[in-house]
């Protein structure tokens, strides 16, 4: 990532970079308008382009901003700048624990490490209670301060950079979070909770003690095996010293089971306290010996390296044992073959193919591995030929004629070698090498189908020996006649095994002679899992055509398109017309045929699902070849749509229907549009014009260009939107000219999608992208407005001074300034607003002198914006900003008063004395106090309110007790009387009234407050 010194992300002045890290560069930087200094994370580039990101993004951002807690950094503000993810934080002065270790190594006395401890242990907890785990706890994210606090940094970070769904091995072999101090969990495809936290502090703790982290060697992949296989160290082994107690703390906080951990890490830390003498008891006793995740080893272990070959060797012997372990268990059970391999040996092979990375030689322009169905079904036959036969003649004439450049391997499961017995296992006959085509010919052909074995082995030990290099051409051809082929998590561990190690590669699964319904679906879905594709196949031909295709994309020949695949019985329909479907029962799937054209693009519209109960009905659409090429699952609430969907093939393609198990929908709607065209090409659109459109069919999109210019402002003013359906939502995209979003906005026919004010960053031209969701065909209306100036009105205006403004077009802000004095009193006079709309809003904020929101309120033609009396906190220049809403242009009259003074009239009155007051200024009040003995009887006569203002404006008054509670209330005006009678002194004293004009009101006020009832 470029060094970001010198530039400026949002109102912040980068000065420094403070350090680098694998997902993130960290900087000091200052804002001018607070002078003070912050820290801002930015979010590496290459990490920001998984799908979902911006999400996770704002969603981690804000759970770690909703974190307050004296011991975890503060997240002021985060956002996106030119593609950059930032996330500001508190500048913290001093240095990590890490540098700490690293100058003192291990910290003594051991009440010293509790101290350091406990506030990591406090914010820990207080993030878990509110569902929020650090994932990436570790020494360099815990910060010591000049006067000593411990400050834990980076919640959310590691979390945001990580997909929802998996934690991804990157290019380098690395899990998201530092491998050293991740918790097992966190190494498999698992989600890691609070107890993985739990964990790592459990490492910190014996770094502390030790001085060292319990496992390390020489690459990332390394210590992650070693941090799953291999039992923790004693800390007493390297540092004699330890008391049993602690040592026993630690060995708990980092048991391999997350069950067998602490509960929280506020149980971490009193066992600690109670091991060093802090707090009184004993923690809980757990020794080296107590479980077999924990042994005693010698000091040198966590010290020594290990070399290539023994890490080689010592990951083979464990990835055969724990396979052996899965074919052994796929032995016993009754079950027929399947897709299986257990979690810890999926995560071996990971490993061991991420190691293997490092050490293998540099692979040539392609690698090809066949993995053929050896097993006794393939003894089958179809027509004259067996399966196995139908395989061998396929492969023999095309491994005849693969390219040079093509390292080949074969592995087959199942079968018989020679006169062995049958297999239960994959064998590899080849691995993957250049020119041996002869040789994989012959190899296939000593192979005799028998047995069964779980086709995922194969699968896994084939993609342990592909390269990790996202450029490498890698090719896996799977052929199987797919009987019990496939198991429920056959899925599963595939997609965990290939996006864990980011392998690129591309799977071809045949199936060979495949009839069962279920099977054909289940080999289908696994290959579509990782971007792969299914084909149909019965004769010699339909294998080599595939092989054929493939060889293509190698040499750039052309090759026919395989055999059309269609289920008996389907009915076929035509596009652009709607079809009525009836069920025949739960999980009995309908099956439709279609025909399309390579380049047509066809959008499926599920138009209504009737049924009694909620659940789920898949929709597939299927190749001519026999390849899913889309899915989606739809409710009577949720849509199934489908599309667009650009056709890649002429022919027959087929839409299946399938109702969940357990119930079926009565009947629904469905209709496949063919989108012509797709994009309705509108062209070049002025500034100020009224655009109108409206989309024929759905899936259909929009676009229009317009000529913007660097720093121009501009207003995408949405002006309706007519579907007749409220839920149906509209998304308007602008892009810049360089093809990159600038902006985006939804709206539906209630829920405006108004973008702007929109400050142009480049000359250029400029995309707009009208994007319906689902099956909506809305009518739209729309003005790109260009907000010239973007400030219509800016000024110093005087207090009591008449200010008005006109706002001509929808974006504009005017922005006014005055002079104030601390503790003076103002009142912000809101005299009218004209805009013709009473449900446009305008906001009016005022600015401290130091840039930091005073005081802000909505107001509308029928709603006023009056604040105050308000008492300015300090000496220099106020800010007073006018801010319609979206596309609003009103016409806006206000005053800011000087209230001086603040009460017009403060004295002491007596019973039965006519009193009058005149307020002159809005925002003024006036105070009585009057003395009246517990029992005495009395009640406010008001003789006269007149107010120029009109009959409607209101004056408060307000009567306090000696105790400082409000005694009674009531308002009046020129045509309502004040209603203050009959009241009773509860207590002896000083009483308050308070009189109170409402907003602007300025009226002139007679009373008295006599003695007695107001019927004597």
């Amino acid at each position: 990532m470029t060094n970001l010194v010198g530039q400026t992300i949002g109102t912040y002045q980068i000065i420094e970079r403070l350090g680098r890290g694998g997902m993130a560069d960290v900087y000091k930087a200052y804002h001018p308008d607070l002078a003070q200094y912050r820290a801002i994370k930015v979010i590496r580039p290459e990490l920001v382009t998984e799908a979902g990101f911006q999400e996770r993004f704002k969603r981690e951002a804000q759970a770690a901003a909703a974190l307050r807690h004296p011991n975890i950094v503060q997240i002021h503000d985060f956002g996106v700048q030119d593609n950059l993810y930032y996330m500001v934080m508190e500048y913290l002065d001093g240095f990590d624990l890490k540098h700490l270790l690293q100058t003192e190594g291990p910290i003594r006395p051991f009440t010293r490490i509790a101290e350091i401890l406990k506030p990591l242990a406090s914010a820990l907890h207080y993030a878990h209670e509110r569902g929020v785990v650090h994932r990436d706890i570790k020494p360099a994210n815990v910060m010591i301060t000049r006067d000593n606090q411990i400050i834990l940094a980076d919640f959310g970070v590691a979390k945001m950079v990580a997909n929802p769904q998996e934690e991804r091995l990157t290019a380098t072999g690395m899990a998201m979070g530092t491998p050293a101090y991740m918790a097992p969990e966190q190494t498999q495809a698992r989600s890691a909770g609070p107890a993985a936290d739990i964990y790592s502090l459990g490492v910190i703790l014996y770094e502390m003690l030790t001085g060292t982290v319990p496992f390390s060697a020489d690459t990332p992949l390394a210590v992650l095996l070693k941090v799953m296989t291999e039992p923790m160290p004693a800390p007493r082994a390297l540092s004699p010293d330890v008391p049993d107690d602690v040592q026993g703390v630690v060995l708990k906080a980092t048991q391999k089971d997350p069950r067998r951990r602490y509960d929280t890490a506020l149980d971490l830390l009193m066992a600690l306290e109670q091991s060093v003498g802090l707090r009184a008891g004993r923690p809980e006793i757990v020794t080296p010996n107590e479980d077999d995740a924990t042994a005693m080893v010698p000091s040198q272990a966590t010290a020594e390296t290990v070399s290539e070959a023994a890490l080689r060797a010592e990951l083979k012997a464990l990835a055969v044992a724990e396979l052996g372990a899965a074919e052994q268990d796929a032995v016993k059970r009754p079950s027929p073959r399947g897709l299986y391999l257990g979690g810890g040996a999926l995560l071996v092979v990971v490993l061991l193919a991420g190691l293997f990375w490092f050490l293998r030689p540099q692979p040539t322009a392609a690698t090809w591995q066949f993995i053929v169905d050896a097993s006794a079904s393939m003894n089958e036959t179809i027509g004259d030929q067996s399966k196995i036969e139908i395989a061998r003649e396929a492969l023999a004439d095309e491994l005849r004629i693969l390219p040079d450049n093509v390292a080949a391997g074969l592995r087959v499961f199942g079968g018989q070698l020679g006169e062995g017995g049958a297999d239960q296992d994959t064998v590899q006959l080849l691995s993957p090498a250049a020119a041996q085509g002869e040789q994989l010919i012959s190899e296939l052909a000593r192979v005799a189908p028998a047995g069964e074995a779980p086709l995922t082995e194969a699968i896994v030990q084939a993609v342990g020996e592909f390269d990790l290099d996202s450029n490498a051409r890698q090719t896996l051809i799977i052929i199987t006649d797919g009987v019990d082929t496939c198991e429920q998590n056959a899925i599963e561990q595939l997609t965990t095994l290939t996006r864990r190690l980011g392998i690129n590669l591309d799977l071809h699964l045949v199936g060979l002679g495949v009839t069962n319904s279920t099977a054909r679906e289940e080999l289908s879905a696994l290959a579509v899992a990782v971007d792969g594709r299914y084909y149909e196949a019965n004769s010699v031909e339909e294998i080599k055509q595939v092989i054929d295709q493939q060889a293509a994309v190698l040499t750039g020949t052309p090759v026919p398109t395989p055999t059309e695949f269609v289920a008996a019985g389907a009915t076929v329909i035509g596009l652009d017309t709607p079809t009525q479907v009836q069920f025949e029962g739960a999980g009995v799937p309908l099956v439709y045929a279609f025909e399309a054209v390579a380049g047509q693009t066809i959008f499926f519209d599920e138009q209504g699902i009737v049924e009694e109960s909620f659940s789920n009905t898949m929709f597939s659409i299927v190749a001519p070849n026999g390849q899913q090429v889309a899915e989606q699952r739809g409710t009577s609430v949720n849509s199934g749509d489908i599309g667009p969907l650009m056709i890649e093939e002429s022919g027959l393609y087929q839409l299946e229907i399938r109702p969940s198990e357990q119930t079926a929908p009565s009947q629904m709607t469905f209709t496949i549009w063919e989108l012509d065209p797709v994009v309705m090409e509108n062209g070049e659109i002025p500034f100020g014009q009224l655009i109108s459109g409206r989309f024929e069919t759905p899936g259909q999109s929009a676009m229009y260009t317009f000529e913007g210019d660097a720093d121009q402002t501009i207003f995408f003013d949405e002006q309706g939107i007519e579907d007749g359906v409220i839920s149906k939502w509209s998304t308007f995209s602008i892009f810049r000219p360089n093809g990159q979003l600038l902006t985006e906005s939804r709206g539906t026919s209630v829920n405006s999608a108004d973008i702007g004010p929109l400050l142009l960053p480049e000359d250029g031209t400029y995309m707009i992208v009208i994007d319906p969701d689902a099956d909506n065909i809305p009518a739209y209306q729309f003005f790109l407005w260009d907000v010239e100036p973007p400030l219509v009105d800016e000024r110093e205006i005087g207090l009591d001074e008449s200010v008005m403004v006109d706002f001509g077009v929808p974006g504009q802000t005017a922005v006014y300034t005055f002079e104030g004095r601390a503790d003076q009193t103002i009142f912000f006079d809101e005299q009218e607003i004209e805009d013709g709309v009473i449900s446009k809003w305008t906001v009016f904020s005022i600015f401290r002198p130091n840039g930091l929101l005073l005081m802000e309120i909505r107001g509308s033609s029928v709603n006023s914006a009056d604040m105050g009396p308000l008492r300015l906190p300090d000496d220099g220049t106020y800010t007073i900003m006018v801010d319609p809403d979206v596309d609003n242009t009103p016409a806006v009259r206000f005053f800011v008063w000087d209230v001086s003074p603040a009460v017009v009239d403060e004295r002491e009155i007596a019973l039965g004395e006519v009193v009058e007051v005149e307020f002159v200024v809005p925002g003024q009040t006036a105070v009585y106090t009057f003395e009246a003995e517990q029992g005495q009887p009395f009640y406010l006569q008001e003789f006269e309110i007149e107010d120029e203002g009109g009959v409607n404006w209101r004056t408060d008054f307000i009567i306090t007790a000696p105790n400082g509670l409000t005694f009674a209330e009531s308002y009046g005006s020129p045509v309502n009387r004040v209603r203050l009678g009959d009241m009773t002194a509860g207590e002896s004293g000083v009483y308050t009234l308070t009189i109170d004009p409402t907003t602007d009101n300025t009226p002139s006020i007679s009373f008295s407050l006599e003695t007695g009832t107001a019927g004597d």
